[in-house]
């Protein structure tokens, strides 16, 4: 099992067409594509508790269920089984080396190990279908949008990086 999946961009002759000449205008846009696919992915694993085919992940032992139930406090809010005892594997999700014709996405740092073992009972680290299915159209958005525009803007989180 590989700690990162690669990524395609279908359609990879069209967006790399519009994809930004200027490297830092390309950057600018491989860094909000990056943040839309990392944002819907991450709400799609960590949000909701769904693998990359939309199925709800596998259930705890009773045991494990029991244990984590006490450490809540006795509640659950929201899916069951959402990847997030200690919330390492959230922060050190991440998209790489993003470029017009596709990238990488996987985890970072020193959760790596951890994740592929995660990964191997319940499959989190990839896009699903519908995420890869859109990622044309939020390349096409995106470049379009940069190559009208005159100023290069900030990228990323809470700077204008998110495409709806």
């Amino acid at each position: 099992m590989s700690d990162v999946h690669t990524v395609t961009i279908s359609g990879a002759s069209l967006t790399a067409a519009l994809w930004p000449a200027s490297p830092a205008m390309g950057k600018q846009a491989a860094a909000q594509v990056g943040a839309w696919l990392h944002d819907v992915v991450e709400a799609r694993v960590f949000d909701q508790g769904r693998d990359a085919h939309g199925s709800p992940f596998k259930g705890y032992s009773p045991r494990y269920r029991d244990w984590k139930l006490k450490r809540r406090g006795g509640r659950i809010s929201g899916p069951e089984v959402n990847l997030q005892l200690t919330g390492a594997l959230r922060r050190n999700f991440r998209v790489k080396g993003l470029h017009p014709r596709g990238g990488q996405i996987g985890p970072a740092g020193r959760v790596r190990a951890y994740a592929v073992h995660v990964d191997a009972r319940r499959p989190f680290i990839e896009a699903s279908k519908g995420e890869l299915d859109r990622l044309p159209e939020i390349v096409v958005r995106v470049c379009e949008r940069l190559n009208g525009a005159t100023t290069i803007a900030p990228a990323g989180p809470g700077a204008g990086g998110r495409i709806a």
